[in-house]
C-alpha cells in the first residue's frame, strides 16, 4: 500500500531532516560534547508551567546528561516544529521520547512532568559503549 510505504519508510527521513535542520535553543542540560548517537526529544510549550518544571529538572541533570544524550527540544511555538507533534502522536505536554540518530523511537515516557529518576531510567536503554 503507498502509504504504509510513505509511513514507513519515507516519514522517518522526513523526521530526521526536520531534526537536524531545525536544532536550536537547546537547554542548559544541552551540550557540544553530547552523543551525536541518541537523541531525547523533547516536546515542549515553552510558556507552560508543567513544561517550565521539566526544563528545570533536565537543566539540573546536566551533568548526568552530558555525552550520554543531546536534548533536542520541539516547541509548540515553531512552526517547523508542529510537524513533529503529528510524527510521533505527542497529545499531551510535557513528552520525553528517546531516538536513535535517525529519529527512530527507542522509548517514551507518558506525558506529564517526569522526575529526574524516570529520565535517568529512561536513559537506561541507551547501549553502553
Amino acid at each position: 500500500m503507498p502509504g504504509s510505504t510513505l509511513r514507513r519508510f519515507i516519514l522517518p527521513f522526513i523526521c530526521l531532516a526536520v531534526l537536524v535542520a531545525s536544532v536550536g535553543v537547546m537547554p542548559a542540560a544541552a551540550d557540544e560534547t553530547a552523543t551525536d548517537d541518541y537523541l531525547l526529544v523533547f516536546f515542549i510549550n515553552p510558556n507552560g508551567g508543567p513544561c517550565q518544571m521539566q526544563n528545570a529538572i533536565l537543566s539540573e541533570m546536566g551533568d548526568e546528561l552530558n555525552g550520554k544524550v543531546m536534548i533536542r527540544p520541539v516547541q509548540t511555538t515553531v512552526d517547523a516544529d508542529r510537524r513533529l507533534f503529528y510524527a510521533y502522536a505527542i497529545r499531551g505536554l510535557p513528552t520525553l521520547i528517546l531516538t536513535d540518530a535517525t529519529g527512530k523511537e527507542i522509548r517514551r515516557l507518558p506525558p506529564g512532568v517526569q522526575s529526574a529518576t524516570a529520565v535517568r531510567e529512561l536513559l537506561s536503554f541507551i547501549p553502553e559503549n
